[in-house]
C-alpha cells in the first residue's frame, strides 16, 4: 500500500493533511476538507497519495487556451485566464484569484473556529456527563437502595413483631381454654360424684 505523506494543512497549518483539491492548489486535512467541500462543493479534491501530477499540471491552466488561471468570474462561478475575461465571459463580474482564494480562505477560518468552538462545548459537556451526572445518578442509585434496604429490615421487625403478639395472644388464648376447660371438667365430675352418691342412697333405701 502507498505510504499516505505527511504535508501541513493550509487552513489550520496541522501536518495531518491527507487531502489535495487541485483548483485551490492546497492540502487540508479530514476538518477543513469537510468545510472546504461545503463550500467549494465543484472542486476536485483527492486524498494526497493518489495525485495525478499530469492532470494536477494541466488544471493549473486553461485547457482552453493554456494559459496560467489569472482570474475568477464570479457569474460562471469558475477560474479563467486572461484571454478568457474578453472572449467567453464578455461583460461578466471578475475579481482576481488571490481575493477568492483570500476570501474564502477567511470563511473558511470562520467556520473552522466556529466548529472548534462546538467541539469545546460537546467536550465539555461530554465531561460534564461523564463526571457530574453519571456520578450524581450513581449517587442517587446508591441512596434509593439504602432507602429501599432500611425499609426492608423495617417491614422485617414489623412483621416479626406482630407475628410475635400473634402468637403470645394465641398462647394466652389456649392456657385460658384450657384453665376453663379444666374447671368445667372439676365441675362435672362433682356432679358426677353427687349423682353417684345419690343413686347409692336410692339403692339403700330400696334395700
Amino acid at each position: 500500500m502507498a505510504q499516505i505523506q505527511s504535508n501541513k494543512c493550509k487552513t489550520c497549518e496541522k501536518d495531518n493533511a491527507s487531502y489535495f483539491c487541485y483548483e485551490c492548489q492546497y492540502y487540508l486535512c479530514e476538518p477543513c476538507k469537510l468545510l472546504h467541500d461545503k463550500f467549494l462543493k465543484k472542486h476536485t479534491v483527492t486524498e494526497s497519495y493518489k495525485i495525478d501530477k499530469s492532470v494536477f499540471a494541466s488544471i493549473l491552466k486553461c485547457g482552453r487556451h493554456d494559459l496560467k488561471f489569472a482570474h475568477y468570474c464570479k457569474d460562471c462561478k469558475c477560474l479563467t485566464c486572461s484571454e478568457c475575461t474578453t472572449s467567453g465571459h464578455k461583460s461578466h463580474e471578475f475579481t482576481n484569484v488571490s481575493e477568492v482564494a483570500a476570501s474564502i480562505r477567511t470563511d473558511l477560518n470562520e467556520a473552522n473556529c466556529k466548529a472548534k468552538a462546538k467541539l469545546e462545548i460537546l467536550s465539555r459537556l461530554i465531561e460534564e456527563i461523564q463526571n457530574v451526572k453519571m456520578k450524581k445518578v450513581k449517587a442517587e442509585n446508591d441512596q434509593f437502595v439504602k432507602e429501599a434496604r432500611k425499609i426492608e429490615r423495617e417491614l422485617i421487625r414489623i412483621i416479626e413483631s406482630v407475628t410475635e403478639q400473634n402468637v403470645n395472644r394465641a398462647s394466652d388464648f389456649l392456657i385460658l381454654e384450657q384453665l376453663n376447660l379444666n374447671y368445667e371438667i372439676a365441675n362435672l365430675k362433682k356432679l358426677k360424684r353427687d349423682c353417684r352418691s345419690v343413686t347409692e342412697t336410692i339403692e339403700q333405701v330400696i334395700k
